[in-house]
């Protein structure tokens, strides 16, 4: 069916917080965006929505949403339309941002944005509780406080995440998690880790060799997810990755243990892998909608949506461009 275009000029389509959207631009210079649902691909929303243009989707946590633009960073919240310019951040010609973390919400004296540098053993960051003509960046290498931690010199921090006023990584390629704690001592920033435990004992990767480990905070909740690909090739010789199969555990506070979820009523994934792996995750109201892990792939084409209870899985294309596609956490 032909998709159907809809003018909301500088004013947000009638989204709604039961289901994640997307979001496509070009970001190389067009004055739209256009909103749609992984439910309904049919109807498109054409806007102008200015903080967006040029900009990149990193990112949302406690009601913000973080952007980026080449070496340009802010924060933005769409109800109040309060944004956050941070000052330039400066990286070496061979590194990029891999992840990003907001650990409270930036109004926190404790509020701190923190990055990732893809294949560093660093993090560098902002801390957002001075005023706006004192923030700045700060880079901090944790190399020899992970290798007293692990015991080797091998492991790598992903995938943080805030959870109960705290941030937290995966390590190891998702053997284990580890508190990341921004100490201030006399106006010096200082990164302190330590090792909360192991993550939850999984078969993915027996079965399924090509996994990847998540890790997803909320307020009240942390969840791990094990993404597995399977390799299928075709009868012309062509090699290419599918999904195989997903886990889904929930730390239970109380018990200081992980138990393994075999439902998702009540709420919904998205799992974006084309990009920097964020992920989205919301209680819906629709029936027909929870219980669902979305998974864009990571060539950013296809759009896996795994049901939890009965552990299919099914398969649709991505309307627009790969590298053009966020995705948009409603909170409207």
């Amino acid at each position: 069916m032909e998709r159907k275009l809809i003018a909301c000029g500088t004013q947000f389509p009638p989204l709604s917080a039961n289901y994640p959207w997307l979001v496509a631009q070009n970001l190389d210079g067009s004055r739209y965006q256009t909103f749609y649902t992984i439910p309904d691909q049919l109807y498109h929303y054409n806007c102008r929505i200015p903080e967006l243009l040029g900009r990149l989707i990193r990112g949302h946590s406690h009601g913000w949403v973080i952007l980026s633009k080449k070496n340009t960073w802010s924060l933005w919240n769409p109800v109040t339309s309060k944004i956050i310019n941070l000052p330039p951040l400066s990286l070496n010609d061979s590194e990029s941002v891999g992840q990003c973390c907001l650990s409270s919400p930036p109004d926190d004296p404790t509020s701190v944005l923190l990055l990732t540098i893809t294949g560093e053993r660093a993090f560098v960051f902002c801390q957002l509780g001075y005023k706006l003509d004192r923030l700045v960046w700060t880079r901090r290498p944790y190399n020899r406080q992970l290798t007293r931690i692990n015991g080797r010199y091998d492991g790598i921090l992903q995938c943080p995440t805030s959870y109960n006023g705290k941030v937290y990584a995966l390590c190891n390629k998702g053997e284990s998690i580890i508190q990341v704690d921004i100490i201030v001592n006399d106006s010096q920033p200082a990164v302190q880790l330590s090792r909360v435990g192991k993550c939850p004992s999984h078969t993915v990767t027996t079965h399924f060799p090509i996994s990847i480990p998540l890790l997803k905070g909320s307020d009240t909740e942390l969840f791990y997810i094990r993404v597995a690909f399977k390799e299928v090739t075709s009868l012309c010789g062509v090699t290419r990755k599918t999904l195989g199969n997903v886990c889904l555990f929930k730390r239970n506070t109380a018990r200081m243990m992980w138990e393994e979820m075999v439902s998702l009523k009540g709420a919904v994934f998205f799992v974006d892998l084309s990009g920097d792996c964020s992920i989205y995750y919301s209680r819906v109201f629709a029936s027909e909608l929870e219980g669902y892990i979305h998974i864009r792939d990571e060539i950013g084409k296809m759009m896996y949506s795994y049901d939890m209870e009965d552990k299919t899985i099914s398969v649709s294309s991505i309307a627009y461009s790969p590298s053009h596609v966020s995705l948009w956490e409603c909170r409207l």
